[in-house]
């Protein structure tokens, strides 16, 4: 487990039973995703403006994911672009090597995630975050189990900021 620190007092969290919790007992829950992933949900500390709060409620719904991947799958496809190859040379543009850490922040479905861990490999890590827990789930069960570094991966809910 990656060590987390509050995102209102920058203090470190300690590990409870159901999710983060500071020193005075406020907490931030786990939610559950796939392969037993335990996923911190920041999103008690967002304080979200009007405008965000509508993108929140179109971004974070059950089908949102699929309507994503539908959008993804067109997109590759007008471009004539195969998918995986586009997100392993977006990966190799990074310049990273073995054991780089990064932070991927609006994950989405998770999709740079392996491209990423095949650069890094299993001395690196990946932190994968997005404001919509839909979103975050999703990515867990997409490459959680799938991936041979999928214990380098730490995933959480919270604004990128």
């Amino acid at each position: 487990m990656s060590t987390y620190f509050c995102p209102n007092t920058q203090t470190p969290l300690r590990e409870a039973s159901n999710g983060l919790v500071r020193d005075d007992g406020w907490g931030y829950p786990y939610l559950q995703g796939g392969g037993n992933t335990r996923i911190p949900n920041f999103l008690s500390a967002y304080q979200p403006n009007e405008m965000a709060k509508r993108a929140f409620e179109m971004y974070d719904q059950a089908t949102s994911g699929d309507f994503y991947r539908n959008f993804l799958d067109w997109l590759f496809q007008t471009f004539d672009e195969d998918e995986h190859s586009f997100r392993q040379k977006l990966a190799q543009k990074l310049h990273l090597k073995a054991g780089d850490r990064v932070l991927v922040t609006g994950c989405g479905l998770g999709d740079d995630i392996g491209p990423i861990l095949d650069i890094v490999g299993e001395t690196g890590q990946v932190y994968a975050n997005d404001l919509s827990p839909h979103m975050v789930v999703s990515a867990t069960h997409a490459h959680i189990m799938q991936h041979r570094f999928a214990k380098n991966i730490s995933f959480s809910i919270c604004d990128a900021t």
